[in-house]
């Protein structure tokens, strides 16, 4: 799965994979996402996939990243770095909510 989510085209069928809504496949990427999130948020394609988990629509997938990323104090780091500032602006945007009930 590496290989893929850090490709330039790879990246893309795991975001079609998780189009399948098929939650052998979802479960599968999401954990290996998060066992690895501080690595894929800060490269280019994997960044995307990252994003593209953030905005899952079932909420138990999502919140499984956006907690990772709130409780492995990831947020510094990746507000510092050139591509994983889009995944902290997606959550801030989307799920304001969401940070706001977890941080206050």
């Amino acid at each position: 799965m590496d290989t893929l989510i850090n490709d330039e085209y790879g990246n893309f069928i795991i975001q079609q994979i998780l189009k399948l809504k098929n939650d052998a496949y979802t479960k599968s990427i999401f954990d290996y996402i998060c066992e690895n999130l501080s690595q894929f948020s800060k490269q280019k394609y994997s960044s995307n996939v990252v994003d593209k988990c953030i905005l899952y629509e079932d909420d138990n997938y999502r919140d499984l990243v956006i907690n990772k990323m709130i409780s492995s104090k990831l947020i510094p780091e990746l507000i510092a770095d050139q591509f994983g500032n889009y995944g902290i602006l997606y959550n801030i945007y989307y799920f304001n909510h969401i940070f706001n009930e977890i941080l206050y």
